[in-house]
């Protein structure tokens, strides 16, 4: 009971080539998902509690959980002929998360009464991402080769925090749904985070015979990050 789930995208791209040899891609995203958060129901007696499995344990104004992206993508190709090959690609994307609920804490105690837990928890992070390849093949004797290059860069930055109410103590199971108290919770969780990579390859792709390739690749990544 009590449950409601509300989604929707939307995904317009835009495809459109320079002359014969460049070609551009354009691609907007932003997604929502809400929905009522639902932890279930308590064990009793080490089984799980015997109550209708429509019974909803929690708030019924509190318990919901949020989350949503808008991003962008813009990528570029360029053939300077049938053997070589540029590409570049661009992400850069908001996310955000919440997710807030009153859950059962404890099991059935023989009086027939619970704990109830609740806390809130909010993420939002953003991500800018670049990557770069070469593509070039060529022959070698008998043996063709496709020879890959490319460099990547990217940056995520993320804000999350936490806040935990006091438990709700000797709740009939009967009489399951209550509201925490939000508004005097403790500030449990406020984080910051930045992270770095900047990571550069090579591969090569070479067919030896009609039914055998072989590929072998090096790559180094660069890693910060900051919390």
């Amino acid at each position: 009971n009590n449950f409601y789930l509300h989604r929707y995208a939307a995904n317009p791209t835009f495809d459109f080539r320079v002359g014969a040899s460049s070609r551009f891609f354009f691609a907007a995203e932003h997604m929502r998902d809400d929905r009522r958060s639902d932890r279930g129901i308590p064990s009793q007696n080490g089984r799980p509690a015997r109550v209708a499995r429509t019974q909803f344990f929690g708030s019924t104004r509190q318990n919901e959980a949020h989350s949503g992206v808008t991003s962008g993508t813009a990528a570029f190709e360029h053939v300077f002929s049938n053997a070589v090959v540029l590409r570049n690609h661009t992400l850069v994307g908001q996310y955000d998360k919440m997710y807030r609920n009153v859950y059962p804490n404890s099991a059935v105690s023989a009086a027939g009464t619970l704990t109830l837990a609740a806390y809130d928890h909010t993420l939002d992070r953003a991500n800018v991402f670049n990557q770069t390849d070469l593509v070039a093949r060529t022959r070698l004797g008998r043996m063709e080769h496709v020879i890959l290059a490319g460099v990547e860069a990217g940056r995520q930055k993320q804000h999350e925090d936490r806040h935990t109410p006091a438990s709700i103590t000797n709740v009939p199971v009967t009489n399951s749904i209550r509201d925490a108290n939000f508004a005097s919770a403790t500030l449990a969780i406020d984080r910051d985070a930045i992270a770095n990579v900047l990571a550069g390859y090579v591969q090569d792709q070479v067919q030896v015979a009609t039914q055998w390739k072989v590929v072998a690749g090096a790559r180094i990544d660069r890693f910060s990050v900051s919390v």
